[in-house]
């Protein structure tokens, strides 16, 4: 069981990737590049300074409402 969540977990990132890419394809390059950017971004800003805290803080409030362990 814990291994298919953590399965589900890793691929979720990358299907919804191709999703959005999928899904901004027909508004031509520009809106594909402008998706990459951000996509780039994202990664770059999880790895910030406060990203540690933001997780922390995430976990005590959504496990708070049982949100995660519901």
């Amino acid at each position: 069981m814990v291994a298919a969540r953590a399965i589900v977990t890793e691929v979720a990132t990358p299907a919804g990737n191709d999703f959005l890419t999928r899904v901004l394809a027909p508004f031509g390059d520009d809106a594909v590049a402008a998706w990459a950017v951000v996509v780039r971004l994202k990664v770059l800003a999880s790895g910030g300074v406060l990203s540690r805290p933001l997780a922390i803080w995430m976990s005590a409030s959504f496990g708070a409402l049982g949100i995660i362990y519901g």
